[in-house]
């Protein structure tokens, strides 16, 4: 029996449990994202979307008790480590640490401790000072920067979002928090603490709350396992995302666990680097001349490599293009390669991650070199 469907094992908690509030609800373990998740990648729109939700309902249930529920937290108790690894939610969970550092700089450190709040840590295992990052991000800091890994630029522009939509002008036709205020007969400067009281409050019965839907499994259950079976169906993750879970899983490195760590680490700063560099609009603009734009623009990158594995196999061109149109069709190819035994996994793997830096680096060069780059886009254009 799939313990996700026994309805007992889930439960209702304020988001305030989170952060101390009322009770040490975590026990002081932290959230832990693993290496085979996605990072962090949530824009603007989604992140002014959960702001307009929690302020609308807080708005309109201002003298109830009815509360605003959250997307399903699933996590698994590693209680060597005094952790919980995330399985499901840690794009919503990332958002909320932001939002409330946010509104802990708006009220300031003194005010924010008699509320008796502790913000809950919260690491990427790919980026282990991700939670330091967040907490020093301040109204001054630079709104953008080159140097900025990928994760840390959609979280900077997160908090910019969530600073920007507060402090938006009070234009009544406008998106930010003082024009939903005035729409809503509320005093314009009221955002702030309604969104504070809805998040930290504890379930009194007299006042609404936002609350999660909580699942802990055990130490023995599998994340892996769990995660794809709750992914299943789901939109959310890219081919580019799991086939990047795939390659960073530390089982697949040989040697002691710091020589598997150290590994994990390389591969993970190299996939950043090519991330961050296909993020660039020169770069982009000349793989694209059409401007197409996609959830992750590694997904060009391992398409053109499984393109090659298809062409090497002889199909025509249709044959080609149809199963390079399936879905998950890439992620597919990878998971199907590496679905050997052990002693061959990690061959397969390396050959498999040097094909993918072979051509991320004939496109880098090909950019590089004005000949090249102009033939290209001549090529393009006609």
């Amino acid at each position: 029996m799939n313990t996700m469907d026994t309805a007992a094992d889930i439960k209702r908690i304020p988001v305030a449990r989170l952060l101390g509030v009322g009770e040490d609800f975590l026990k002081g373990r932290s959230f832990y994202i693993p290496d085979y998740q996605r990072g962090y990648r949530w824009t603007s729109q989604q992140v002014e979307e959960l702001l307009q939700d929690l302020l609308v309902f807080a708005i309109n249930e201002k003298n109830s008790d009815a509360y605003y529920c959250l997307q399903p937290i699933v996590v698994r108790n590693d209680v060597a480590n005094k952790r919980l690894e995330v399985i499901d939610g840690q794009q919503r969970l990332t958002t909320l640490k932001i939002v409330l550092h946010y509104l802990e700089q708006c009220v300031g450190p003194m005010k924010w401790n008699l509320l008796g709040v502790t913000a809950y840590p919260i690491v990427y295992a790919t980026r282990e000072h991700s939670n330091k990052f967040i907490e020093e991000l301040k109204p001054d800091s630079e709104r953008m920067s080159e140097n900025d890994p990928i994760d840390y630029y959609y979280m900077r522009a997160a908090y910019f979002t969530v600073k920007d939509w507060f402090e938006a002008a009070g234009d009544f036709t406008g998106k930010g928090a003082p024009s939903i205020c005035q729409r809503l007969h509320v005093a314009l400067d009221a955002s702030w603490d309604l969104i504070k009281d809805l998040l930290v409050r504890e379930s009194t019965g007299e006042n609404p709350t936002a609350q999660v839907l909580w699942y802990e499994v055990g130490e023995d259950e599998s994340s892996i396992k769990l995660f794809n079976r709750l992914n299943t169906g789901k939109l959310e993750l890219t081919d580019a995302e799991l086939i990047k879970g795939l390659f960073l899983l530390r089982t697949n490195f040989a040697g002691n666990a710091e020589d598997r760590g150290n590994e994990q680490f390389r591969k993970a700063l190299k996939w950043e680097r090519m991330e961050n560099v296909l993020h660039g609009d020169g770069f982009w603009s000349f793989l694209t001349p059409r401007r197409l734009d996609v959830p992750n623009r590694i997904d060009l990158l391992l398409k053109l490599v499984y393109r090659d594995a298809l062409n090497s196999k002889g199909l025509d061109a249709n044959s080609v293009e149809d199963r390079i149109a399936k879905k998950h069709a890439v992620f597919n190819y990878y998971n199907d390669l590496f679905n050997v035994e052990p002693q061959r996994r990690q061959k397969v793997i390396e050959e498999e991650w040097g094909k993918i830096e072979s051509t991320f680096s004939i496109l880098s060069d090909w950019f590089s070199e004005p000949m090249i780059y102009n033939l290209i886009g001549y090529i393009c254009q006609t």
